[in-house]
This record gives structure tokens, C-alpha cells and sequence, in this order.
């Protein structure tokens, strides 16, 4: 029988990401971002539109909300941007959260 291997070091998605696509994405702070606020152990700026978040720029992205659910009021519709980094190209991520169920 072959050897098991552990993984000794904690797990980082945002390596995981990198290494399977070349593209630095962080995949750590989309949770918060997708619910419309700022990772808060990461500096940020952000911009308002009324009540709400319009723009968050934290981690080298820009992270814009397009549209909120008329539902849950939560982001629905983000862009996230980041401008190219040494040989990394510059990026541009779309995500859609689908309205929960009634």
C-alpha cells in the first residue's frame, strides 16, 4: 500500500485558486463581499450610495455592486475588478446570487 500524504499547512483557498486557473482571486473575502460589506480583518475603503455599499475596494479589488434583490435587499449583481499585477492580467469577475426561494 502507498503512502498517505497530509496536508501540513493550513488550507488557503485563495493559493487553491491560483494554482489550478494563474490568477490571483480572493476567494476568502467573497463571502463578505457578496453580502455587501467589507472583509473586516483587511483594510478597505468604501464608497455609499444612500444607505447601502456601492464600492469596496480592499485586497487590490474593486468590488462594485450592480444590483440588489428587491427580496432581501442583498447584493444581487457585483463586479469585481482588479488592475494587472506584474505578469498577472488584469481581471474582471461577474457574480449573479439567484433570489431565494419564497
Amino acid at each position: 500500500a502507498g503512502a498517505v500524504k497530509y496536508m501540513t499547512k493550513p488550507f488557503d483557498p485563495d493559493q487553491l485558486i491560483e494554482g489550478l486557473t494563474g490568477w490571483r482571486f480572493p476567494v476568502a473575502g467573497l463571502a463578505d463581499w457578496i453580502d455587501g460589506r467589507p472583509s473586516p480583518d483587511r483594510p478597505a475603503s468604501t464608497q455609499r450610495d444612500g444607505g447601502r455599499i456601492s464600492e469596496i475596494v480592499q485586497d487590490g479589488w474593486t468590488i462594485r455592486y450592480a444590483e440588489f434583490s428587491s427580496v432581501t435587499q442583498r447584493p444581487r449583481r457585483l463586479l469585481l475588478e482588479r488592475s494587472a499585477v506584474g505578469a498577472s492580467p488584469a481581471l474582471s469577475v461577474r457574480v449573479i446570487v439567484d433570489e431565494p426561494a419564497p
